[in-house]
């Protein structure tokens, strides 16, 4: 099953990536999938704001989806 994770890169752009394993941070700062098959999404930079860049591990994110 896949996981996700949320990680900004020393820039500032925010990524969703959606992948079997985790992101790596690269040496100049940006995070690259890890995976076979990684689905990866910008998400605009105002969201989540908790994320920071210097971050040395991706923060994990769970989807829920409430029941009406």
């Amino acid at each position: 099953m896949e996981e996700m994770w949320l990680a900004r890169d020393r820039d500032g752009k925010l990524h969703l990536f959606i992948d079997n394993a985790a992101p790596k941070k690269t040496i100049d700062g940006t995070w690259a999938a890890s995976g076979y098959f990684p689905t990866i999404i910008e998400i605009p930079r105002v969201y989540f704001p908790q994320i920071r860049e210097y971050y040395e591990k991706p923060t994990k994110v769970e989807l829920i989806i409430p029941h009406e």
